[in-house]
């Protein structure tokens, strides 16, 4: 029986082992927006949707794939909940710290609207943190370089929305 995993966010370059791919910006049956031809291989299933509004039912994928997406949403909170909602694990990259602040710094990739921190919790399990694009240069710098969010998770995850900075200093 082969998983189904669903690359939420796929882009341009979706995940060699997604089943589904699911971009929100396509033009046409393979071409995004903003990334240009998805890469779309045998046996996968292209959709059109948005992360923050998955359209698919409760837990009908094994895994999902959420590579470089999250930073990008409007209601991270949402797209959090509906990760959790069609998938039963997962797994989710962010922009490292440094490079997001440099970007800030310059006035790059302003379509970048939110900084991931995960916080590891020993009872409840992984938390993301999200800290709006707008603080970030105010925000102490953590102590790691390059600390990019990896997180794997099973069943499900929780996340917090942050309007301002007065958590930072509370998060490894």
């Amino acid at each position: 029986m082969k998983l189904q995993v669903l690359d939420a966010g796929s882009g341009y370059s979706p995940d060699p082992r997604a089943s589904v791919l699911l971009e929100k910006y396509l033009q046409g049956d393979t071409t995004s927006r903003y990334t240009g031809r998805v890469k779309v291989r045998k046996g996968q299933i292209l959709v059109c949707g948005d992360i923050e509004a998955i359209p698919f039912g409760d837990k009908t994928f094994d895994a999902v794939i959420c590579r470089q997406t999250l930073e990008h949403v409007d209601d991270p909170a949402r797209a959090c909940a509906e990760l959790v909602r069609v998938a039963k694990s997962g797994y989710i990259t962010a922009p490292d710290e440094d490079s997001m602040r440099e970007d800030i710094r310059l006035g790059q990739r302003l379509y970048h609207k939110w900084l991931l921190r995960m916080w590891p919790h020993v009872t409840y399990g992984n938390h993301l943190h999200f800290f709006p694009r707008e603080l970030v240069l105010s925000l102490p710098k953590s102590g790691y370089s390059h600390r990019a969010v990896i997180m794997y998770w099973i069943d499900e995850f929780f996340c917090h929305v942050h309007k301002d900075a007065s958590q930072w200093h509370t998060i490894p």
